[in-house]
């Protein structure tokens, strides 16, 4: 019956371009709002030229406003493939929301839309005291692999006032940027034994990606601290470059 519905307000004399896109969008919503997600996804697929053109965007932003996490979610990641520089205020805004993978899928389509605009983002955030925006801001910033986001990351690795699972994160967003201003912060961390255990072991762990020789020298400091698993990682990684 909704389908018979949808395609009859299709048919309508003189719907526009946006209405039309509004209905189609509005399906989907419906849909994952009843937890129908098959549904919603088999019409989004079908339809998805149509669902994800600029007419469809201010059916998307209303959907921000949903109740329904995954609406919200849906609409985040819509606005951004849409790409109207417009709604990037309304994605950063995202970040903020409640709900994990809304903040997730906000952080990702910013990198996409907006690089730039994302590091600022990620930055403002990391340096804030919510370890869940820090852990995803720590993460936004390795995924961008923008050398520049590295000077916010090195100032919060080695900060004990900070949560060490937010300290993990960026030890692993460290590694994926792999700048070398990285390398002396990360062997402090893995050979301080006041550090807790997966701190260290991820410290140890980034600092294995390193291929410079202050790496390999810092690897062989590791090899008596104390913790086996960094032990292994330094002289597994010191045997593979001989």
């Amino acid at each position: 019956m909704r389908l018979v519905v949808v395609l009859l307000a299709l048919s309508l004399p003189g719907c526009s371009e946006g209405q039309q896109t509004g209905v189609l969008v509005k399906s989907v919503i419906d849909d994952l709002a009843s937890q129908r997600y098959g549904t919603a996804t088999a019409r989004y697929n079908r339809d998805e030229s149509d669902i994800l053109s600029p007419a469809a965007a201010a059916a998307w932003r209303r959907g921000l406003e949903h109740q329904d996490a995954t609406v919200r979610e849906w609409s985040v990641d819509a606005l951004a493939r849409i790409g109207d520089p417009e709604d990037l205020p309304l994605i950063v805004s995202a970040l903020d929301d409640p709900f994990r993978r809304v903040q997730e899928t906000a952080a990702r389509g910013i990198a996409e839309m907006d690089p730039v605009a994302a590091r600022i983002a990620f930055i403002e955030r990391l340096k804030s005291g919510d370890p869940m925006q820090q852990m995803l801001s720590a993460q936004g910033l390795g995924d961008l692999g923008d050398p520049i986001g590295v000077d916010a990351l090195l100032a919060q690795v080695g900060n004990s006032d900070i949560e060490e699972a937010v300290r993990e994160v960026i030890a692993q967003s460290l590694a994926t940027i792999s700048d070398p201003r990285a390398i002396v912060p990360l062997a402090t961390i893995a050979a301080n034994t006041a550090n807790g255990v997966q701190l260290r072991r991820n410290a140890a762990d980034a600092l294995s990606t390193f291929e410079q020789e202050a790496a390999t020298s810092a690897l062989f400091e590791l090899l008596d601290s104390g913790d086996s698993y960094v032990e292994e990682v330094a002289r597994r990684t010191i045997a593979a470059r001989r």
